[in-house]
């Protein structure tokens, strides 16, 4: 099945660069990449093609819309940040504001691919420097005691969508409906007091 891609990144070299890689390890199963070099030009593109799987997204690119913008124009399009920021505190606010990755741009084309394969596969990509980081863990207490009330399915629930299953992957695994784990995902949310699962499995790391 054909892999529609959009790349944002206003460095041409760069974008180029991913492209071409992109192109060759989805050579087999076929991919379709798109470009842009502003948050218009996403924005546009996003709308445009209904049928995209993914976006590559630097954060800081020109002109007037933000990340928080794209996503509220868009809200279904599975958003994977790379960024030459290493900084947690961005990383903290994508992850907050619902992408399913975030990858710096110093590391090897390989982890871009391992996150794109991992969020098409309904999974979210997290930086161990992230999870490991000081930063990321100072609600730690407040955190550990929302995820004491969850159940012990749920957290079965929630350890697989951390390791990057789909809702029908988990309900393959542990022999339940869809409808189940989609149940047990939105009481997940309301307990642990997140928007998405993106923020659910962040918390899950941090504690």
């Amino acid at each position: 099945m054909t892999t529609h891609i959009l790349i944002a990144d206003d460095h041409d070299l760069y974008r180029n660069g991913l492209k071409a890689h992109i192109l060759q390890v989805f050579d087999q199963d076929g991919a379709v990449v798109y470009e842009a070099s502003d948050y218009e030009q996403t924005s546009a593109l996003i709308a445009a093609q209904n049928n995209l799987d993914i976006c590559l997204l630097d954060l800081n690119m020109p002109g007037p819309l933000s990340l928080s913008g794209l996503i509220l124009q868009h809200p279904g399009v599975p958003i994977i940040v790379i960024s030459g920021s290493n900084d947690m505190s961005d990383m903290q606010a994508c992850f907050d504001m619902g992408v399913m990755g975030y990858v710096p741009k110093n590391e090897p084309a390989a982890v871009i691919i391992k996150a794109i394969e991992l969020v098409l596969a309904g999974g979210l990509y997290v930086p161990s420097a992230f999870v490991s980081n000081g930063q990321a863990q100072q609600h730690q207490k407040t955190e550990r005691s929302l995820l004491d009330e969850l159940t012990q399915r749920q957290r079965e629930v929630l350890n697989l969508i951390a390791k990057g299953y789909s809702n029908k992957e988990v309900a393959r695994e542990m022999s339940l409906a869809e409808s189940t784990v989609k149940s047990h995902l939105a009481i997940i949310l309301k307990t642990l007091n997140v928007k998405n699962r993106t923020q659910a499995v962040v918390l899950m790391n941090n504690s």
